[in-house]
């Protein structure tokens, strides 16, 4: 039973670790690494039939009724074990880079905090705009804190649009460019439904109106939607998120810590202590 257990051990930790152990660079994968993680994970499936099939009904009972729990918890630890390295690659980065993650991006609440939350965001994403609720508490509990928003248009020509017009915004003013962004976290401006054809004349309609409510110059921002800073934001958006394996929003790095999901306000206060 012990050297069965163990197979399990290492067959589950062979599968999660996979992708850890063997990195490749996310601009020029490498198809030999890539192979090499395909085919750890299929040994590790191996192990797992393997290893179940030869203790059958005993390990069946030993994990289904007698300690129900031992897989989930070790797969919980190996997941932490992982996020923890991952989470120290992002830190490297962001200490090297911070300014430039900075340099396009609009950024709310003390522009020249000290603590800096940097967050992967699409107003049309529920749970992005339910962690924007949780972010502008902190800003009004902590007035040196300041949240850097990296659009990640993952919802279509929608998100891509309302992205390029808050990232052409940033070049007439900070300030209004996150004014703008509030009014798209709070605002539904794609309609009662995403899928209506006359979508996009909706949505183009009402981003014209918010920034014009917000002051900025609409024929401008208008004209600058392709700017070479607004395609470099997004382009740099995008290559973090493969970097950072970010495959969906939100996605939140506070200080050293990184949190996908909707995290709640206490969390957020605590890492940023």
């Amino acid at each position: 039973m012990t050297w069965t257990i163990l197979m399990l051990v290492v067959a589950v930790a062979l599968y999660v670790f996979a992708g850890t152990l063997l990195k490749t660079d996310a601009k020029k994968p490498n198809p030999a690494i890539t192979y090499a993680k395909d085919g750890a994970k299929l040994v590790a499936i191996a192990l797992l039939v393997f290893g179940m099939a030869r203790t059958g009904l005993g390990t069946s009972h030993y994990l289904t009724i007698a300690n129900p729990g031992i897989l989930r918890t070790m797969a919980e630890g190996m997941q932490a074990q992982e996020r923890e390295t991952a989470g120290r690659d992002v830190k490297n980065y962001v200490r090297k880079h911070s300014d430039d993650m900075m340099k396009n991006a609009p950024i709310m609440g003390n522009a020249k905090g000290t603590k800096t939350i940097f967050v992967w965001s699409t107003p049309t994403c529920p749970f992005v705009r339910r962690v924007y609720g949780e972010l502008t508490r902190v800003m009004e509990a902590d007035k040196d804190v300041r949240v850097v928003i990296k659009e990640f248009p993952i919802h279509g020509e929608v998100s891509e649009v309302q992205a390029r017009w808050v990232l052409s915004a940033k070049l007439q003013s900070n300030e209004k460019a996150a004014e703008l962004h509030h009014k798209l976290m709070t605002n539904q401006f794609w309609g009662e439904n995403m899928q209506d054809p006359k979508v996009m004349t909706i949505v183009n309609k009402n981003l014209r109106q918010y920034a014009k409510e917000v002051g900025l110059d609409v024929e401008k921002l208008e004209a600058e939607l392709n700017n070479a800073a607004v395609n470099q934001e997004l382009a740099q958006v995008r290559e973090l998120a493969q970097r950072f394996q970010i495959s969906g929003t939100p996605y939140l790095i506070i200080g050293d810590q990184s949190f996908p999901g909707a995290v709640p306000f206490q969390q957020i206060m605590n890492a940023l202590k």
